[in-house]
Order: C-alpha cells, then structure tokens, then sequence
C-alpha cells in the first residue's frame, strides 16, 4: 500500500468528519487504513507527530522547546444515555460529559480527555487523570506529571 495515499485518507477522514464506511471509493480501502491508523496510534506515531510539529511551531515563535506554562479550558456538553462515563457538573447544571483541553501559550495542543462531568479539570486535566502524565509534556522546571497550569474559570 502507498503511505502517502493512506495519509491522504486519514487527512480526508479527519477534515471531513465522514464516517469509515462512506469514505470514497478513489481513496484507500477502509480496512487499511484502519489498519495503519490503529497501529500508528498504539506504537505512539501520532503523539511524535505532534510532539515534532509542536517544537518546530515553537522554534519558529522564537520559543524554547518546552512550554513553561499551560492552559486548561474545559466545556461540559449534554450527553444521551448511550456509552461512555457521564456526571452532574454542578457549576453548568448539566448531566454529561467534560472536554478539558491543555494548550500552552501560543495555543498549542498539549492534550485532550473526555470525563465524566463531575471531574474537575485541577485533578483530572492537568495530568493527574485520564489524560496520564505521558500525555502531558514537562513543563519547564517541573517534573512531568507535576504540572500547574492555569484554569480558565469560564
């Protein structure tokens, strides 16, 4: 298979939003590309991927390679009945899931989780919870894991 077609697929997927089994016939077949996003995934491909992209982004800003701060904005959205962890977020008044983001100061992605709303984003956000501490890279003069980024309170 050719990995530039596979890419090419992966990208169409992403930008598009469409679902595995509508994606055109002119691109890869889906089970390949399946096959090779899986993959890419559980041997970390995709993390240094944007972990590179990130420095070289940083180095372009005139930036050190690491971040020395961070910042967490969370948004709690409604959920249905089916799959997945759900929680009353008692601030928004609302039953369902919490996306927490951590973007360093020019914006960034350092991570994303998806938890039960109920979760506050000091502890499950900033590398304490389902984010992981390998998810999160150092900050610079803490070690990784021990992050204190800032909390957006909106």
């Amino acid at each position: 298979m050719d990995l530039p077609e596979v890419v090419d697929t992966l990208f169409y997927q992403a930008r598009t939003g469409c679902q595995w089994d509508y994606l055109p016939h002119d691109l890869a077949p889906k089970g390949t590309v399946w096959d090779y996003f899986t993959a890419w995934h559980a041997d970390g491909t995709w993390q240094k991927i944007v972990d590179a992209l990130r420095v070289g982004l940083r180095h372009a800003a005139g930036r050190d390679d690491t971040p020395r701060a961070g910042c967490i904005v969370s948004q709690t959205v409604k959920t249905t009945e089916m799959g997945g962890d759900k929680g009353y977020d008692g601030g928004k008044q609302i039953k369902g899931r919490k996306r927490h983001i951590v973007v360093d100061t020019l914006g960034l992605l350092l991570a994303v989780a998806v938890t039960a709303a109920n979760l506050d984003d000091g502890t499950h956000a900033a590398g304490a919870g389902p984010i992981g501490r390998r998810a999160v890279p150092a900050v610079e003069g803490h070690p990784r894991g021990q992050q204190v980024p800032q909390q957006d309170p909106g």
